[in-house]
């Protein structure tokens, strides 16, 4: 099962959420969710070995997580995140770029998040060099002096080769990695981000709940002890 989460960084506004489940739930169910569960058709996500990822490659449950790193809620919710799958053994997160950036993802109109597009090739590119956690803490942090010229410095700053990362960043490789990224998200109905899906839960179907990483990690408690999830 993949378990999808959503929040308010988007090309178009949200649709309303459901309304609450009125089916009272047992111990051995998962928290109390508002504004509900529902079922999708996502049955799979297409991952790539040099995708960035924070904990093991056989943890129980696989998170992947669309982000944009000009998205206010992802850089909210990027520590949390991180925190737990430091935490967790059992959980691994794998990262993939959805810039809400007309320059490369084909759903956005207008100038929205202009250079996110950028920051996702700064981002694969530290990568390369083994350095896309802490260029990300950067991202997120100062999106204000993601622009061209000011890009090298980030590099400078991390202590990797600023030379071989502009040259990354302006390859056409690294666009159409980028690319591949936005496509997957579209293929798996992303429309904002941070999205999550997370696989390992129940199979069969995914589940949208809203923003909480407390939520989540009491869903997946609930797996752990051997309880069921409501149906949707």
């Amino acid at each position: 099962m993949w378990l999808a989460l959503f929040l308010a960084c988007a090309p178009h506004p949200a649709p309303p959420a459901p309304p609450p489940p009125s089916t009272p739930m047992g111990p051995e169910a998962a928290p109390a969710v508002q504004p509900g569960w529902r079922s999708s058709t996502v049955s799979r996500l297409a991952l790539d070995a040099d995708d960035p990822a924070i904990g093991p490659t056989d943890a129980r449950f696989t998170m992947v997580a669309f982000t944009d790193y000009f998205c206010p809620h992802c850089a909210a919710f990027w520590p949390t995140i991180v925190a737990y799958a430091d935490a967790h053994p059992d959980v691994r997160v794998v990262f993939k770029d959805w810039p809400i950036d007309k320059a490369c993802n084909p759903i956005v109109e207008g100038d929205r998040h202009v250079f996110a597009c950028l920051a996702a090739r700064a981002a694969h590119c530290a990568a390369e060099q083994s350095a896309w956690r802490p260029m990300a803490e950067l991202l997120f942090a100062h999106p204000e002096h993601v622009t061209p010229p000011e890009l090298p410095s980030f590099a400078t700053e991390i202590g990797i080769d600023p030379t071989a990362f502009s040259a990354c960043v302006d390859a056409p490789a690294t666009a159409a990695a980028v690319s591949a990224d936005v496509l997957a998200g579209l293929d798996a109905n992303v429309g904002g981000t941070p999205t999550v899906f997370v696989f390992g839960v129940e199979a069969g179907h995914w589940v949208e709940l809203p923003p909480s990483m407390t939520l989540i990690s009491g869903v997946l408690d609930t797996v752990r002890r051997g309880g069921r999830l409501p149906p949707g």
